[in-house]
């Protein structure tokens, strides 16, 4: 008797065993069977890149679009403001050094201060009051637009200097008096409304 298959089946398994596929042909096989499976090509590298540069032109576009509205649109502060001065003693750059710095600064500010009341003369000018913090910075509007921040140890050291103790408010008019290097030797209240001319 014949060792032949009776079925299909059989006759398929029989085939199976006896014939080889070579292994080249087994992976273009494998990788056509993961195509179909995936349904599309792979992506290439000169595909991504350009996909990627399209994105970030996109992004780009978006972002000069955005800064263009911003910079058209009237902020909520006037622009008006010409300048903004700091003035006092803290040396917020080096925490650490900080107070070493300001006594000598304050040391050095109240020699000059009492120098210069005495051989130099004041310039004047009047300010109000934009924002005064309790027991804190001081912040003037003056006649040429400029805003002048006055910190919590500059209004001290004036009061002690000054031997008066004056309490400010918002919209309040005060005379500043300066030296002529621009450094503020005084800040007195006034009780007739700024005049600027």
């Amino acid at each position: 008797m014949t060792d032949r298959p009776d079925t299909p089946e059989q006759y398929y398994q029989q085939h199976k065993k006896n014939t080889h596929l070579p292994v080249s042909a087994k992976k273009k096989l494998m990788l056509q069977a993961r195509r179909a499976r995936r349904g599309s090509k792979p992506v290439s590298m000169s595909q991504w890149v350009v996909a990627a540069g399209s994105g970030f032109a996109f992004l780009v576009l978006v972002g000069m679009w955005q800064w263009t509205l911003l910079s058209s649109q009237p902020s909520n502060m006037t622009a008006r403001f010409v300048n903004v001065e700091m003035h006092g003693f803290e040396n917020k750059a080096n925490p650490l050094l900080a107070e070493t710095f300001n006594v000598k600064q304050t040391r050095y500010y109240q020699d000059y201060a009492q120098r210069t009341l005495t051989t130099q003369a004041r310039y004047q000018q009047q300010a109000t009051v934009i924002e005064a913090v309790d027991k804190g910075a001081l912040v003037l509007l003056t006649c040429s637009d400029t805003i002048i921040k006055v910190s919590e140890q500059l209004l001290y050291s004036l009061a002690r200097e000054n031997m008066e103790n004056q309490t400010f408010i918002a919209g309040q008019k005060v005379l500043l008096s300066t030296s002529e290097r621009g450094y503020i030797l005084a800040i007195q209240a006034q009780q007739t409304p700024r005049q600027c001319g």
